[in-house]
């Protein structure tokens, strides 16, 4: 079962969605834990006028064949352009959060994506990221995974252990 519960208050600036996961199964990876979605309206300033913010945390924890995967983290995704215009295509997107995975072997690894150097999604770019870093930490080596300049397209680098850059392509 999925269990969805919320409370609906149509004039609240804030609303949150919870999903428990019990006895739930997709193609035979059980998966349990909690998962929430809060949308928050930020007020209007003079230089911003009022957009959503979306966290979800979640502690969720995958069993596949017996081993156990296990990932708690949170995720803040906020609408900085296009929000309150009638076209989707020209929002954007940043992206800030942490996780952290621990694996059936006890290994850890930790993905971070700052506020200094957030995730930037430009839908009218085929939905890309194409700005933002994301530290990844496991045993024994680290990794930063560069999206670039803001340039649309589908290029980043990634850099393991401190040594030069690679360009990968998606």
């Amino acid at each position: 079962k999925i269990i969805i519960t919320f409370t609906y208050q149509p004039t609240a600036t804030s609303h949150t969605v919870n999903y428990s996961f019990v006895n739930f199964y997709h193609n035979n990876i059980k998966i349990e834990g909690d998962k929430s979605f809060t949308r928050t309206m930020t007020q209007a300033t003079a230089t911003s006028p009022s957009h959503p913010i979306v966290v979800m945390n979640m502690d969720l924890t995958a069993t596949i064949n017996g081993q156990i995967h296990h990932r708690v983290g949170t995720r803040t995704r906020e609408c900085v352009e296009g929000f309150g215009t009638a076209i989707l295509v020209d929002n954007v997107y940043v992206v800030t959060g942490n996780w952290t995975t621990t694996f059936p072997n006890g290994n850890v690894h930790t993905n971070t994506i700052s506020n200094t150097a957030p995730i930037r999604v430009r839908l009218n770019c085929d939905h890309r990221v194409v700005s933002g870093v994301v530290n990844i930490t496991r045993p024994n080596h680290t990794a930063v995974l560069d999206y670039g300049d803001r340039t649309c397209d589908n290029i980043a680098t990634i850099s393991i252990d401190g040594g030069t850059p690679v360009t990968i392509t998606f």
